[in-house]
């Protein structure tokens, strides 16, 4: 503890302690004024590699007129425990020489203080104009016994060169910056590109957040846009042909270009329904692939020949008779085409000869036509009204009556 007994007729503006030894002088701190006791205090410690010996006080007093005046007084430290030897240095090793923006990049030292240990252990990118530099701590890894840390390069480093350097301090002050043979070479990363078709009209992908992205297509600059926090751009441009190559760069802060990337534009595979010369055709949207023969859609089922066109109205597969819509929808159950009605079950198929629906029995022709009327089948007469049901029971027709049997057999 500095105390100091202190009066001026103007008041005392500040005083300040600094230690001489052998000629040379270190810088200690202010002095603040404690009213209980009308004196002047600060606590100081000295650290451990303090040499011992003859030192000496001096205060500097400003009064509040500006007036300056210093008084001295003269001590001695002991140090029995005196540590002036620096931290040891083994080496510095830098994983990578050559990185881009967000690039791992992995440091490790072999220091060691046998004497107070290490209280400070930081690796030191300096750019190589001298100007301004880029520390990061180490830790000690217990398992490898070296001092260690994995950084992320990050977009704010300069791209260019930098040194490497060591900042290593003991518990008892003693520092030292050794420095490794090994430099830095920071690159602008190129970024990373999505597919482009032909139909596209911007072109997206991921970068180094704030940069700009620039695509060219020769000399020609189609669009720019800066990559957003979430290291997402877009970037606007006109509709390219298929085989275009596009060069996508980064440009950082300090206006350097990256390594560009480069896209060529694809033409957009089909997908879905596509109508080309008046005929439609279904690509499968996962595979991209024509569909031929029979393909669901939905709950919808459709036809296309070899070609992949589809079909509408009536088609023959075999000897089975099926009908789609104009739509190309499979008809199933009953459909009626100008006067004529026809059914068709569950998997499209046109019904012949003998249909019960329901509880109603139904006759249709050998081209699937529903009867009505008289009809002879086999040896025996049947009668269907004009709704196409099989009657049964007394039925008048033509003014005369008739009685069918429960098969619908006339008596």
């Amino acid at each position: 503890m500095i105390r100091a007994k202190i009066s001026d007729n103007s008041g005392v503006a500040s005083v300040k302690a600094n230690f001489k030894k052998d000629g040379a002088t270190w810088n200690g701190p202010k002095l603040t004024y404690d009213s209980n006791k009308n004196e002047w205090t600060v606590p100081y410690t000295f650290g451990t590699n303090t040499n011992p010996g003859d030192w000496q006080l001096e205060l500097t007093i400003t009064d509040l007129a500006s007036n300056v005046t210093t008084a001295t007084k003269d001590f001695q430290i002991t140090n029995p425990n005196l540590d002036t030897t620096p931290p040891t240095f083994k080496s510095l090793k830098i994983s990578k020489e050559v990185v881009t923006h967000s690039d791992e990049l992995k440091v490790q030292a072999d220091i060691s203080d046998d004497n107070s240990g290490i209280a400070l252990a930081e690796v030191r990118f300096e750019f190589i104009d001298l100007t301004h530099f880029y520390n990061f701590n180490l830790e000690k890894n217990p398992t490898t016994g070296l001092w260690e840390t994995t950084i992320k390069v990050p977009s704010y480093f300069e791209t260019g060169t930098f040194n490497v350097y060591l900042h290593v301090e003991d518990k008892a002050g003693n520092a030292i910056f050794p420095r490794n043979d090994q430099r830095l070479q920071v690159y602008v990363a190129k970024p990373t590109v999505n597919k482009v078709t032909d139909k596209d009209t911007f072109v997206r992908g991921q970068g180094e957040p704030g940069f700009t992205i620039e695509v060219r297509t020769g000399e020609t600059l189609l669009g720019s846009a800066v990559v957003g926090v979430d290291r997402k751009f877009s970037v606007q441009i006109p509709v390219q042909k298929e085989g275009t190559e596009l060069t996508v760069g980064t440009i950082d802060s300090y206006g350097t270009k990256s390594v560009p990337a480069y896209v060529t534009v694809e033409k957009v595979k089909p997908s879905g329904w596509v109508s080309q010369d008046g005929k439609w055709y279904y690509y499968d949207p996962a595979t991209f692939n024509l569909k031929t023969g029979w393909f669901k859609v939905g709950t919808t089922w459709y036809y296309a020949n070899a070609s992949g066109v589809m079909q509408t109205g009536w088609i023959k597969l075999g000897t089975t008779w099926y009908y789609l819509a104009s739509n190309g929808a499979m008809k199933t159950g009953w459909l009626q085409l100008g006067k004529t009605w026809y059914y068709f079950n569950g998997g499209g198929a046109m019904a012949t000869g003998w249909l019960k629906s329901g509880t109603k029995w139904y006759y249709f022709n050998g081209s699937g036509a529903m009867v009505t009327g008289w009809l002879k089948s086999g040896t025996h007469w049947y009668y269907l009204n004009s709704t196409g049901v099989m009657v049964t029971g007394w039925v008048k027709i033509g003014g005369k009556s008739y009685y069918f049997y429960s098969t619908g057999i006339l008596r």
